[in-house]
């Protein structure tokens, strides 16, 4: 199922009014205090990481929020470790949580950059010694695709700026193309990818007025 194009009209209009009801609730609801560790992926868009913790302490200024960045995949066993409250997770199969959205994963390159259906594929990847930085490779494995890894980094920021330069394909998620960039398919002999679903868990022992709502804080944020 997808929305209508009103109802991408709508959408964004709908969120801010939520936010602001749930500003105008918190008005009379009992102030939180307290501290919160929160686990947000560095794949995600700079805005959302951004406004998720930028409204969630301006609506709870006695709380004091511990945010690490990084690869989604450690994020569940911090969880169990007692290391974070709450952390956001991503993957293309089974993903713990509560899964509050889906995103599509696509090859993408610079528009100016030109790649022949059989040349071979210089790849940007975000290299955390974890499947993401994997996956490209065992996609053009399986097409039976030459490739070499052209450039390495730990951050989308620095992945996006290797792809915008037309040095290297990368894969990033569909709503992260940015103005500049072209998304290659099948016709260029690309390789489908998967989607990703993105969860929130939260750990048992974690506060939990304060981990719902952090959770409510990101998912309004994407």
């Amino acid at each position: 199922m997808s929305l209508s194009p009103s109802g991408e009209k709508l959408l964004p209009v709908a969120r801010r009014s939520l936010l602001e009801l749930s500003k105008v609730q918190s008005l009379f609801a009992t102030p939180l205090n307290g501290r919160i560790r929160v686990g947000i992926p560095d794949d995600f868009d700079e805005g959302v990481l951004e406004k998720a913790l930028s409204e969630f302490s301006l609506s709870n200024p006695g709380v004091d929020v511990i945010a690490r960045s990084g690869c989604t995949a450690r994020f569940p066993q911090a969880i169990q470790k007692g290391e974070l409250d709450i952390a956001v997770c991503s993957a293309a199969s089974i993903v713990p949580g509560e899964v509050f959205r889906e995103q599509q994963s696509v090859w993408v390159a610079s528009r100016t950059m030109h790649i022949g259906p059989n040349d071979p594929v210089p790849l940007a990847i975000i290299n955390h010694g974890c499947w993401m930085g994997e996956l490209p490779k065992v996609k053009l494995d399986e097409l039976g695709r030459d490739y070499s890894v052209a450039f390495e980094c730990t951050g989308i920021m620095s992945q996006k700026a290797a792809i915008r330069a037309g040095f290297a394909v990368g894969i990033l998620y569909e709503n992260n193309v940015e103005a500049g960039m072209k998304i290659l398919t099948r016709k260029d002999n690309f390789p489908p990818l998967p989607k990703f679903k993105r969860s929130i868990v939260i750990a048992v022992n974690a506060p939990q007025d304060l981990a719902q709502a952090m959770s409510r804080a990101i998912k309004q944020a994407v």
